[in-house]
Parts: structure tokens; C-alpha cells; sequence
């Protein structure tokens, strides 16, 4: 009837390997053929997926009830999926974070892997194999995380068998079949045909014996036909299972070509060490305490370069912290007796000496004819972190709530509390853990409240949750003893991990801010009466400048009424230039909500004058804080400013006439200096010296007698070299002397520039001192011998009469002597108004 493989030992031998190994790993795993559709799932994969296994079998990738989206919420194309890409390139793809939707609704995340499976006869790709492990809990870290594990059925519909699904009278219901010409007859010629009838007599004896004896002992049946098909005689071994629902499952093998059942044992080798090889949990085998294999996962976990560092040469206890070693050798003992499998979670130690949290599950097996332990371990370090985070986070929450003098807590539709803070339970005078899962209803209730308003109150709760929308309301609560308390109440949608839809409330008890508002209201009625019959004008704004009250003075101070202003901004009073002066500074007050004073501005009167304003304003806020606007007055100050500005005038016209008195004054003292001294003095300004003496003049500091001997030292070289005689020289440095003795006995020192310049030898005194009046200076320079000190010797005259020219400035940063001697005497002559056309009229 149907073409198969025959079954051997070496492939009974091959599938008891797959399924002893398969059911040791806890990932789910899958096969797809090359038409994406899955011949094979796990049970793991089927918890994970939310998929009975039965409804995974033939789903392929691009069904859309996987609803597959990637990290950032977006659909996951169907070509990116990793078994799809493997399909296509035949290349592995490793690690791809998935999100994928459950039968309930919510969101789960898997990390999936796909590996070719490589034909060994032809080396082509014959299926793909993709693993994923449940990352939910690590991603969102919100629910326990945990690692379901459980023994994995071994049933391969990529092996050749041939299933047939029949009922008690042995009439073919289904069948499924990896190639068509297995069959022993088309599909359409057995359907809903007794098996038996459609078999050779031999074949059709023996299944009609089974038939019976499965009916009858409801226990497994094995019997072994041939049937005759395109390529010869063949050989079948066909077992019978009953099933719950009275049918029986065929399982037809052909077991005519050992060599098949070999190639087949080396293929799910090859898938068991590629799923292993590749796993991203740890995989072990021990035997006597001591690991026979790891998996590099498992060796990346405890730190190890390679696999053939623990091989044989690692304890299992050298891998357990010492305070865990109990609990590790607890289970290890309880494999060796009665349990087929553990699971359990220790302290681990990595060969570097480091703490790790790991999960471990292990499975009594046999390895090589002895027995043996294999199991998966996964690193749990950073989960009970954050699951230690979490509880932290949800202590701090509750601390958080319970501090807080408002009253929150959430309720889904039904009015259940789901959480309440301290608040709430002292408003109910009971505790947080008695609220929390019962109704709010019935404490409403026990307290006494109004009816009416608990049905708005829920009214309202049910309005956010099935709206998704906030709302903010003032929620009034009359009391048993009939006193009313107001609530301003905050309400917010939110959605719980379990999708459950509740409303977030947070009310602030405002009775007290009520009775505060209704007596601040009174005032502010005062406080209008007040206002209105002030002098100034007092005006209220919003937050865009625009007038929302106007006191009746605005009717003096504008000519307008109060109504007249009430909606128009201040600018709208202002001419064009003042309004945009005005506008950039009050932008900057009010992006500050500063409080200003006497900020003076123009404003056009009705009839059209201007006038003059000084205002003043406060910023105002709401109880929430919230900036509405500001509050100020204006007060006319235009004839104050009249007159300040005619006083403004007449203190300009003083300060012009002083000016022009002093200039004259400064000119008299030039023209009689320069009369008497034949031009030689010169009274000019610090500037002006600079500009005449020489830019490579030699500087000398002056601040004790050795430094006078050097500065008449340096002068009577510069003399020397430029060849003046020996009398012109002596004079200059008895002039140069006087200068620098008074620098540095009255003016606490100062400096000296020696240099030459136009056949003139320059040398300048600059000391710090007061300087000289007008009157000490006259007679300094006019009267012979006069000195402003005792001890200054001949003074300035002797000074004009040992050089050339003498330029003078005196002021109060000190005083400066630039005195000027031809190398050759010469006589000039100069005419006094040149000399004075000459000289600046300050000093």
C-alpha cells in the first residue's frame, strides 16, 4: 500500500538517541521543509508559540496569525524572518529578537536562531531548524522570569515514515506522508476505504489482525509485511497505537535498505550537535560527579576559553560556591534514586572567582552503557538582579504612595481596588492590605456617602477606562455628620501587565483651598472698591498682554472707558516706536514672570496727546501654580517729567558756561607762560609728549641718587657722541638733574627717556605726583628760585635756562618734563603767536 524505509536496529538506535538528547534541551525548536511549512515542533516550542503542537504542524512562516513585529513595535517583514533567510541563502542567522502575539492578546518576545540541515547523500539543504527561547520576562522585566523545561517528544516527520489515521473498522480517516510516491496507492483510492481492502492479501490479513488486537487490548501492536512497489519488492514494519478518541494511528516504516536507517542515525546526530553546538543555554553530561561533554555556551558561562578545559579535568562541585554545595549535592543524589529529572536553581563559581546565579536542569540518561546526568544550565545573574531591582523599585513605589498626603489608588471597571496608598486607607480607617482586591463600592457605602455621588464617581472611573482619556474633575463628598469635603481629583488610563484596563486617581483634599478661595473672593470684592477709587491706574492683564480689567481711572489718565481697554493689548496706547521699545522689554519680563517696577513708557490720550507713564506690575498665578497673566498700576508722570527736563536744560547751559570760563582761563595761563618765557615753555598733555620725544628713546628708572649719578651718566654720553660742546653739555645735565631730583625726592620716583632726535638731544622726567595747580605753576616756572618744596633748588627757571625747550604736562596722575638742546647752538627766532598757534589749551 505504501513505500517507505525499512526500520532497523541502527535507526531504532538513531531515534531513541534523538529523543533521549531532544528531550534534555529545554529551547523550542522547530523544522520547516523548504516550502517554510513545519513537519516538526517540540512541546517547549509550542508553550512558547501558544500553539497546540497539532495546529503548528504544516503552519508555515508567512501564515499572519504569527503577528510578528519587531523591537520597535513595527511589522516583521516575512522575508527578514531567520528561517526564511536561511531557506533563501542557506546560511545560519543567529540571535533575532522577535515579538509575536498569544492567543490571549498579549505580547511575547522569542530569540530565534535557524540553522540549515544538510543532506548527507547529496549535500544540499533538505530542511531548516530554528530554535528560540521565551525572552519575555528578560526584556520587559516585569514578571518572574523562569525557564520551562520538560522532555521533548522525539517524532520527526522529516524521517521517512508514513502515518495513517484510522478508525475501529479500520477505514482510512487521514495520512500524511513526506513524498508522494511512497504511497502504495493515490490518496483519492484510499480514502474512506477499510485499509485492509485496499492491500495485497498477505499485507491486508496482518493489518485486519492488528486492527482487532488494538481494539481489544487498547495496548501498542508491531507487525511486519512487503508490498510490492515501482522499484521492487519492499519490506514494512507497521505499528498500531490506540488513540484516546477510539481511533488508531498507524505508523508504516519501510525497513528494506539498512544503510538508510544509518544515514538517518548520522543526520539527527548532526541536528542534535548543531541545535547543542550552537544553544544559548549551557549543556552538559556528567558521569561519576565529573563532565564528559560541555557545549561552548556552557564554557562561556564559567568563564573558560574552551570545552577541553572542564573535560575531564572539572568537578562538578569545583563549579559551586560553597555555601550551595549542599543543595547541589542534594540533587545530584536524588538522579541517582527515584527522580528522573531536576530542576533547581545555585550559586555558581566561574573559574575567575566571580558569584554567578545559574538554573540548572538535569536528566537521568545513559552515555556509552553507563549512566549519566545531561541537563541545560543558563545564567540567571543579571534576572535576579533585576529581579532584585524590581522588588527595590516596588518597595520605593510603596514608600513613594504612602508618603504622599493625597489619596491615589487604581480600580479597573468594576470598581476593585487594585492599589491604594496610606491615603486612602485613612480616608476608609482601615489598612492598605484590607483594601486592595475588594470593592470601593461598599467602603463608599460603610462610610456613609452619598449615593449620588458615589454613581458619579464611578461614572467617571468607567469613562476613563473605556475613553483612554484623562480627565480632571472636582469631586464633591458629603460626610455622614453632613459636612462636604471637595476633592480635586486627577484621572488617568492605564493598562496592567495582564491588559487588565483600570483608571489611575490621584485626589488632593482642596476643602480647606475652597473655604480660602470663597473668602479671598470676598476680599478681592474689597479690593476692587479699593482699587477703583485710587489715584492710579490699575489694570489687569492675561498671559499675551491683553487688558482683562481696567480700573475707572483709565478715564482720566486716557480718556477711556474701562470697557474701551478690556480686550486690547497695552500696545494698542502706545505710538509705533515706544510700542516695539516697550514690547522687547516686557517679552523679556514676561518669559521670566518677574515682577517689575517704574518701567516709564509713552501712552497716546484718546484726543491724542502724549503722555507719560510710570508702571509698575506683579505676575499672577493660578492655585496650580499656572501663569495667567499680570497686575499693575500706571501713574501719569508727564509734568514731573516736564520739569525735570527744563531743570535737565538749565543744568546744561551752567555746565557750557564753566566750560567755556575754563578754556579761557587755560588759554590766558598758555599765552602769558609762552610770553615770558620767550617760547621756550611749553604747557601740553601726556599724549602730546609722547608723540614728540623719540620711539627708540633709552629708559632709565628713578628711585635713589645712584640712579641720578646714572641717568647724568647716560645723558653726558649722549652729548658726548652726538659731539655737543662741553659747555651746552653741562647745562643740560644741570637741567636734567634739577628734573629727575624732583622725581625722586617729591614724586616717590619715577622715570627717564634719553634719546636724539632732529640733531636734538631729548631727555624726559615722568613721575607719579599730585602735580600742580595753576597758581603753583605760574610761579614755578615765572618766579626765579621758586620751588614747591624747601629742598628743590632752583626750581623750573634754572631748567629754561639751560635748554632749548621745555614741554610741560602736569596733571593727577603726575608730572611730565620733556626738555629739548640743539648739539650746535642756533637762534632762532619764532613769533609768539606761532608758538601759540602751537600749543594745545589744556594741560
Amino acid at each position: 500500500m505504501a513505500k517507505s524505509t525499512d526500520i532497523t536496529d541502527i535507526e531504532r538506535e538513531s531515534i531513541e538517541f534523538s529523543r533521549r538528547h531532544y528531550e534534555a534541551i529545554t529551547v523550542g525548536l522547530v523544522i520547516q521543509n523548504k516550502k517554510s511549512a513545519i513537519i516538526y515542533a517540540n512541546n517547549v516550542a509550542s508553550e512558547i508559540l501558544d500553539v497546540p503542537k497539532d495546529e503548528l504542524i504544516g503552519r508555515t512562516s508567512a501564515d499572519s496569525r504569527w503577528q510578528a513585529i519587531k523591537e520597535d513595535g513595527t511589522p516583521f517583514p516575512l522575508e527578514d524572518y531567520p528561517a526564511m533567510v536561511t531557506l533563501r541563502t542557506g546560511k545560519p542567522v543567529k540571535n533575532v529578537v522577535m515579538g509575536i502575539s498569544t492567543s490571549d492578546g498579549k505580547q511575547r518576545w522569542i530569540l530565534v536562531s535557524s540553522e540549515p540541515v544538510i543532506d548527507p547523500s547529496t549535500g544540499k539543504m533538505q530542511e531548516v531548524m530554528s530554535t528560540f527561547v521565551d525572552i519575555t520576562e528578560q526584556k520587559w522585566l516585569v514578571e518572574e522570569l523562569s525557564q520551562r523545561t520538560c522532555e521533548l517528544e522525539a517524532i520527526f516527520h522529516g524521517f521517512p515514515d508514513i502515518y495513517f489515521w484510522v478508525d475501529a473498522e479500520g477505514i482510512i480517516l487521514d495520512y500524511h506522508v513526506a513524498r508522494a510516491e511512497d504511497l502504495f496507492i493515490p490518496p483519492e483510492e484510499f480514502l474512506g476505504r477499510k485499509m485492509p481492502d485496499i492491500l495485497p492479501k498477505d499485507a491486508a490479513r496482518k493489518i485486519r489482525d492488528g486492527i482487532s488486537r488494538v481494539s481489544a487490548t487498547k495496548e501498542l501492536v508491531s507487525t511486519t509485511y512487503s508490498l510490492p512497489m515501482l522499484d521492487g519488492e519492499r519490506i514494512y514494519e507497521t505499528r498500531l497505537a490506540p488513540l484516546p478518541d477510539g481511533h488508531i494511528l498507524m505508523i508504516i516504516r519501510d525497513i528494506t535498505v539498512p544503510e538508510r536507517a544509518q544515514e538517518a542515525l548520522k543526520e539527527a546526530e548532526e541536528k542534535y550537535r548543531s541545535l547543542v553546538e550552537e544553544s544559548l543555554i549551557g549543556v552538559y553530561i556528567i558521569q561519576n560527579r565529573s563532565f564528559i561533554y560541555v557545549n561552548p555556551r556552557f564554557t562561556e558561562i564559567f568563564g573558560f576559553q574552551s570545552p577541553d578545559e572542564i573535560i575531564g579535568k572539572v568537578k562538578v562541585m569545583d563549579l559551586v560556591a560553597p555555601e550551595d554545595r549542599q543543595i547541589v549535592e542534594k540533587n545530584l543524589r536524588s538522579l541517582d534514586g527515584v527522580l528522573n529529572t531536576v530542576r533547581y536553581t545555585f550559586k555558581a563559581l566561574r573559574k575567575d572567582g566571580r558569584i554567578i546565579d545559574v538554573e540548572v536542569h538535569g536528566t537521568k540518561t545513559a552515555y556509552n552503557g553507563k549512566p549519566a546526568i545531561i541537563g541545560s544550565l543558563l545564567d540567571i545573574t543579571d534576572r535576579k538582579k533585576a529581579e532584585e531591582a524590581l522588588k527595590e523599585r516596588q518597595y520605593l513605589l510603596r514608600q513613594v504612595l504612602d508618603a504622599n498626603p493625597n489619596i491615589i489608588f487604581v480600580v479597573d471597571r468594576n470598581s476593585r481596588i487594585i492599589l491604594a496608598n496610606q491615603s486612602l486607607a485613612e480616608f476608609y480607617k482601615t489598612t492598605v492590605k484590607d483594601l486592595e482586591g475588594k470593592s470601593q463600592i461598599d467602603y463608599h457605602l460603610a462610610a456613609g456617602m452619598n449615593r449620588d455621588e458615589i454613581e458619579q464617581w464611578i461614572a467617571d472611573n468607567r469613562e476613563v477606562i473605556d475613553s483612554g482619556r484623562l480627565k480632571l474633575v472636582i469631586e464633591k463628598s458629603t460626610q455622614r455628620d453632613g459636612s462636604i469635603h471637595y476633592y480635586r481629583t486627577k484621572k488617568l488610563p492605564i493598562t496592567l501587565a495582564d491588559g487588565t484596563k483600570c483608571a489611575l486617581v490621584i485626589s488632593e483634599d482642596i476643602t480647606e483651598r475652597t473655604r480660602v478661595q470663597e473668602a479671598l473672593a470676598r476680599s478681592e470684592e474689597k479690593y476692587r472698591s479699593l482699587v477703583e477709587s485710587t489715584n492710579n491706574w490699575v489694570w489687569e492683564t492675561d498671559e499675551n498682554g491683553v487688558y482683562t480689567y481696567s480700573s475707572p481711572r483709565s478715564r482720566d489718565l486716557l480718556g477711556y472707558e474701562p470697557e474701551e481697554i478690556v480686550g486690547k493689548t497695552y500696545l494698542a496706547f502706545m505710538p509705533p516706536k515706544e510700542a516695539l521699545r516697550v514690547a522687547e522689554i516686557f517679552g523679556r519680563i514676561m518669559s521670566k514672570q518677574e515682577p517689575f517696577e517704574l518701567l516709564e513708557n509713552e501712552l497716546v490720550h484718546k484726543s491724542g496727546r502724549r503722555i507719560i507713564v510710570e508702571t509698575s506690575g506683579v505676575p499672577i498665578f493660578d492655585s496650580a501654580g499656572v501663569f495667567k497673566g499680570y497686575r499693575g498700576t500706571d501713574r501719569d508722570v508727564t509734568e514731573r517729567k516736564r520739569v525735570e527736563e527744563e531743570v535737565k536744560k538749565q543744568r546744561e547751559r551752567e555746565k557750557h558756561i564753566n566750560e567755556e570760563a575754563e578754556k579761557a582761563k587755560k588759554r590766558f595761563y598758555q599765552v602769558t607762560i609762552a610770553s615770558v618765557t620767550d617760547g621756550k615753555l611749553n604747557l601740553t598733555n601726556y599724549e602730546e609728549i609722547d608723540m614728540l620725544i623719540t620711539s627708540s628713546a633709552q629708559m632709565l628708572l628713578l628711585s635713589s641718587s645712584s640712579d641720578l649719578t646714572m641717568l647724568r651718566h647716560t645723558v653726558s654720553e649722549y652729548c658726548s657722541n652726538a659731539g655737543m660742546s662741553e659747555e651746552r653739555t653741562d647745562a643740560l645735565i644741570s637741567a636734567v638733574g634739577e628734573a629727575a631730583a624732583n622725581a625722586v625726592k617729591h614724586a616717590n620716583g619715577g622715570m627717564a627717556r634719553i634719546g636724539l632726535k632732529d640733531n636734538r638731544i631729548q631727555v624726559c622726567i615722568q613721575d607719579g605726583g599730585p602735580g600742580m595747580d595753576a597758581l603753583t605753576l605760574s610761579k614755578a616756572t615765572l618766579l626765579k628760585g621758586f620751588s614747591t618744596k624747601p629742598s628743590m633748588g632752583l626750581g623750573y627757571s634754572i631748567i629754561l635756562a639751560s635748554v632749548d625747550t621745555v614741554y610741560l604736562a602736569t596733571e593727577s596722575k603726575g608730572t611730565w618734563v620733556l626738555m629739548e638742546k640743539e648739539i650746535h647752538e642756533t637762534a632762532p627766532e619764532a613769533s609768539i603767536d606761532i608758538l601759540l598757534g602751537s600749543m594745545p589749551d589744556n594741560w
